[in-house]
């Protein structure tokens, strides 16, 4: 049995010139439990409420002018 936690940081909005450069973000988290390691990862995503989104690696800092958004107004967008 896996159980996986995660916290979500989530870009929703990214400028691109030449770099791709969050203008808004929004944090989120989820847990998932089952036998098997991935599917309690997508539990995860689900319980977030994510799941349909790609997951990138991003830097964790987050540039000047990024807006911070509740994630039920980000996920409405």
């Amino acid at each position: 049995m896996f159980y996986f936690k995660k916290n979500f940081v989530i870009l929703n909005e990214v400028l691109q010139l030449n770099t791709m450069v969050p203008k808004k973000v929004f944090f989120t988290n989820g847990v998932g439990v089952h036998k098997e390691k991935l599917m309690s990862f997508e539990m995860a995503l689900r319980d977030a409420g994510i799941e349909k989104f790609n997951l990138v690696s991003v830097s964790s800092i987050l540039p000047p002018g990024c807006q911070i958004e509740a994630r039920k107004a980000a996920l409405n967008t």
